[in-house]
C-alpha cells in the first residue's frame, strides 16, 4: 500500500499491462485478418473498467467473472474502419448496427448439437435421460426447446438481412445440409435478381516471396552469447517479506479458463494490522500525515475501510485507536538518540524506497532510513509482532544486517512497536 496506488486506477492499470505485455501487437499476429475486431475487444474491456474507482479493481475482476460465469451478453467492440474497408461480424454482435453491403457468410455452417438437458422455460423445468429412463414429459420440452430455438433462430436471420442499407448479398448454397443456417428461412433465390459480376475486373494479386532466411545455428549462438555478456544479472533482496505482517506475493494461477485469477486479501487482524501500521509510519514519515493522535485514528480508520473489501467478519479487524497509540509510540522513538541527530532536509527521516548500493544487489524491504551528511546512519525496520519469538528476533535480525551491509549504514534498529521496544544491530552481530 503505497500513496501512489490511491491514484492508480484499475483502467490505467489494465492499459498499461496492455501496453507492457504486448497485447495488440500479438493479437494482430495471431488472427490476421480479423485483428481489427479482437483489439477493439480490447479497447472494449479497458473502457468497461473505466467507471471502477481507485479500489476497485477486485470488485472489477468479480464482476466481469460473475458475467462470464452467467453467460452475461457483452456488446463486441467498434472497429474504427474507413472508407472501402469490409467488417467482419457475429449476427448477435450486428444488431442495431448497419453497412451500405451486406453479406451473409458461413450459412452453411451445421447447427449446434442439443444438449443432454433441456430446459423448459414454460414451467421452467428440467428434462434429461438417465440410462434407459425417459421422463414422460421429455418429448413436450423437446417439442418447446425445438420450437423456441426455430425462433431464435429466425429472428437472427431477420437481423442479418436488416442490416444493409443498399445492397443485401444472399449466397445460395444448393448442396447446404438441411441441418444448417441455410435452411432454416426459405431464402427465395428464384425471386432474386443474380449479382453481376462481369463488371468487376479482377485485380492481380501481388505475389510478394519471402525473404531468405540468413540464420543459422551458429549465428544464434553467438548472438546468445553476446546477449548474455551484455547482460547484468540483478538479484533483489527482500528479507522482510516473508514475515506475517507483510502482504504475501502470490502467483495468481487460473485455474479455469473462464475464471479471472484473484489474490487473497489479508486474512486476520494481525496481518491487517500490520499492513496498517507500516502505512501510517511510511506517511508521517513523508509528511503525508501530521504528527498528532488524533490525526493517527482517523488515518488508521480510512486504511482499514480501504484494505478490507469484504465486511463479512468486522469484528476480527483491528482497533484504529490502538494503531495510532502503537504508532504514535514508534513516532517519538523517532526522536530518541542517535535517530534524534541524524535527518533530511525536513528534519524527518528518509522513507524507505530501493536503494542500489552495489548493481548486482538491491535491497527493498526496510522501512527507513537516517541520513548523516547525505550517507546511511541508521537503517529502522518496523516489527507488528505482538509476541515474538527469540528465533523470530533472531531472523530479523538477519534481516537487517542484509540491509546494513547493503547500504552501508552503521547501526540498524529493530524496532518491535507493539512491545515498545528497540534491538539495535550492527554489521556482523545479532541484536543486543
Amino acid at each position: 500500500m503505497r500513496a501512489r496506488a490511491r491514484t492508480t486506477t484499475p483502467a490505467l492499470l489494465l492499459a498499461e499491462a496492455a501496453e507492457r505485455l504486448a497485447i495488440r501487437p500479438i493479437l494482430a499476429a495471431r488472427e490476421g485478418d480479423r485483428s481489427a475486431r479482437a483489439a477493439a475487444n480490447v479497447e472494449a474491456f479497458l473502457e468497461r473498467a473505466r467507471p471502477y474507482g481507485v479500489t476497485g479493481l477486485k470488485r472489477f475482476v468479480r464482476d466481469i467473472t460473475k458475467d462470464w460465469k452467467q453467460g452475461v451478453a457483452a456488446s463486441e467492440g467498434r472497429v474504427d474502419a474507413e472508407g472501402d474497408a469490409i467488417e467482419i461480424i457475429t449476427i448477435h454482435s450486428a444488431k442495431g448496427l448497419e453497412w451500405p453491403v451486406v453479406i451473409p457468410i458461413n450459412t452453411a455452417t451445421l447447427l449446434r448439437s442439443r444438449e443432454p438437458f433441456v430446459h423448459r422455460a414454460s414451467d421452467n423445468t428440467l428434462h434429461w435421460v438417465i440410462g434407459d429412463v425417459v421422463p414422460p414429459d421429455l418429448l413436450l420440452a423437446l417439442a418447446s426447446d425445438d420450437e423456441s430455438l426455430a425462433r431464435e433462430r429466425e429472428r437472427l436471420w431477420y437481423v442479418a438481412c436488416t442490416r444493409a442499407r443498399e445492397l443485401l448479398i444472399v449466397p445460395e448454397l444448393p448442396q447446404a445440409e438441411q441441418r444448417s443456417w441455410a435452411r432454416i428461412v426459405h431464402l427465395a433465390h428464384h425471386d432474386l435478381p443474380l449479382l453481376d459480376l462481369s463488371r468487376f475486373a479482377p485485380a492481380a494479386r501481388p505475389v510478394v516471396a519471402d525473404p531468405p532466411n540468413g540464420q543459422t545455428l551458429e549465428i544464434f549462438e553467438a548472438e546468445r552469447a553476446a546477449i548474455a555478456a551484455a547482460s547484468v544479472p540483478l538479484r533483489w533482496l527482500q528479507p522482510s517479506n516473508q514475515d506475517p505482517d507483510r502482504m504475501p506475493v502470490t502467483e495468481a494461477i487460473v485455474i479455469d479458463s473462464g475464471e479471472a485469477p484473484e489474490t487473497e486479501l489479508p486474512i486476520g487482524a494481525g496481518r491487517v494490522r500490520g499492513l496498517v501500521l507500516h502505512k501510517v509510519m511510511e506517511e508521517v514519515l513523508t509528511g503525508e500525515l501530521g504528527e498528532d493522535l488524533a490525526g493517527f485514528a482517523d488515518r488508521a480508520r480510512e486504511l482499514i475501510a480501504e484494505l478490507v473489501i469484504d465486511r463479512e467478519d468486522e469484528a476480527g479487524l483491528p482497533e484504529p485507536d490502538e494503531i495510532a497509540s502503537t504508532a504514535w509510540r514508534t513516532w517519538i522513538f523517532r526522536r530518541s538518540p542517535p535517530c534524534d541527530r541524524v535527518s533530511s532536509q525536513n528534519g524527518r527521516s528518509t522513507p524507505c524506497s530501493p536503494m542500489q548500493a552495489n548493481p548486482q544487489r538491491l535491497p527493498d524491504g526496510f522501512d527507513a532510513v537516517a541520513l548523516d551528511d547525505g550517507r546511511a546512519a541508521v537503517v529502522l525496520d518496523w516489527k507488528s509482532d505482538i509476541a515474538p519469538t527469540q528465533e523470530d528476533m533472531r531472523i530479523h535480525a538477519g534481516q537487517l544486517e542484509d540491509y546494513l551491509r547493503t547500504t552501508g549504514a552503521r547501526r540498524g534498529a529493530l524496532v518491535y512497536m507493539t512491545l515498545g521496544t528497540v534491538r539495535w544491530v550492527q554489521p556482523g552481530d545479532r541484536a543486543d
